[in-house]
């Protein structure tokens, strides 16, 4: 009762509490949960991640899917909380560990561990979770269950990790890829009908003639994108170093965000603050980061209003930066680079995620952001102007 008791009121955290059980008490639960019945014969049967958790959110026991899952046939996970044993980008943000940091006060993971051990009942929450790996992270979207299990006096969580990160990509597709393909390729169909009238005139050919080099050029794009990112996401993902003036990449973002459909009713105010310089890059990859930012800012902006994009050289890196004047809530700043995490509905959310991804991961640069709803977002991307990328990888 005293160990519940100094749980609860702990306070060194800034959302759920910091209190762990020592080694030699870890050691004891362990061998409880694998002693008692038949817990370690279901769990270990089960398909997918199993993990047995104390009122410290503490585990003391994980499955085989689990040790699958981390690729080792041995891992020190007894202690861990589920994000330090995933690897959570989030689960060292604060001292106290999992759990305890700002970001975690909306993570649907810690949320159902918390509310199983509050109510004894069966809780299920979904959570995106980053991933950190060697390099760079991947993303996790996972259903996570929390069931109470009593053993004598003594209390502990069965978690279940069912992992929806496919799903949770063919939404993506249904939802936003294909519906966008399906609208340029209905307004293909459309120029394609109207070219074909024998009565037009020579100047609205020539007009419909460049919306569809247009249009089909954009269709081109999208379909592009959604390649690279399936590539940046499974590792394949080929960077061709070039070396490219920044104005000229600056130049063709800026012109590119402004044709898209986002951009209708709006201005984009823009600013090379430094001259032109040369920079070793994958041109192709950083445009494409560049046009998910300033679309992130026009989508975010109401009609009649304007962004801005601007171009530095400060310290050895590129930077650009995007600023709209929409502010974001403590909880959208906190999933902002999940994965399908969007204030814009299910299945969006990857423009942010693969801007992020790209940079970091393949560009080796860095994305941050600064945003309340005073004076707006704003969000930075940081490229070396000389890679660190081998050439020909």
């Amino acid at each position: 009762m005293r160990r519940m008791q100094s749980l609860l009121e702990n306070r060194d955290t800034d959302f759920a509490p910091a209190f762990r059980f020592d080694s030699s008490q870890l050691k004891r639960q362990s061998t409880l949960i694998r002693t008692t019945g038949r817990i370690i014969d279901v769990l270990d049967a089960a398909p997918y991640i199993a993990v047995v958790t104390n009122t410290a959110r503490q585990i003391v026991y994980g499955n085989s899917e689990l040790y699958s899952y981390l690729g080792r046939d041995t891992v020190d996970i007894i202690g861990k909380r589920p994000g330090e044993m995933l690897g959570c980008t989030n689960a060292h943000d604060h001292p106290g560990g999992c759990g305890t940091g700002q970001n975690c006060r909306f993570c649907g993971a810690v949320a159902a561990i918390l509310e199983a051990l509050k109510t004894g009942e069966r809780v299920t929450r979904e959570a995106g979770l980053l991933i950190k790996q060697k390099e760079g992270f991947i993303a996790f979207d996972t259903n996570v269950t929390a069931s109470p299990l009593n053993i004598g006096n003594e209390r502990y969580l069965i978690v279940f990790f069912d992992d929806i990160s496919s799903r949770k990509r063919r939404e993506g597709l249904e939802r936003t890829f294909f519906h966008d393909v399906m609208n340029t390729a209905s307004g293909l169909k459309n120029l394609a009908l109207y070219l074909s009238d024998s009565r037009k005139n020579e100047n609205d050919i020539n007009h419909a003639a460049q919306l569809l080099v247009d249009q089909s050029s954009f269709l081109i794009e999208e379909i592009r994108g959604q390649q690279q990112l399936i590539e940046a996401e499974s590792s394949t993902l080929a960077v061709n170093l070039q070396l490219i003036e920044s104005l000229v990449l600056f130049t063709e973002a800026r012109t590119a965000a402004e044709a898209l459909r986002q951009a209708n009713g709006k201005s984009i105010v823009s600013n090379a603050g430094s001259p032109s310089i040369g920079i070793l890059t994958d041109p192709s990859l950083l445009k494409r980061v560049l046009l998910n930012m300033l679309k992130n800012a026009l989508e975010a902006t109401e009609s009649g209003g304007e962004i801005r994009f601007s171009m530095n050289y400060e310290s050895g890196d590129i930077v650009f930066k995007t600023w709209n004047p929409t502010g974001m809530n403590e909880e959208v700043k906190s999933r902002i680079f999940q994965r399908s995490f969007s204030t814009k509905g299910p299945g969006r959310g990857i423009g942010i995620y693969s801007m992020r991804l790209i940079t970091e991961q393949y560009l080796h640069g860095s994305v941050s952001f600064t945003s309340n709803t005073d004076s707006g977002t704003e969000f930075t991307v940081r490229i070396p102007r000389t890679s660190k990328t081998p050439i020909g990888i």
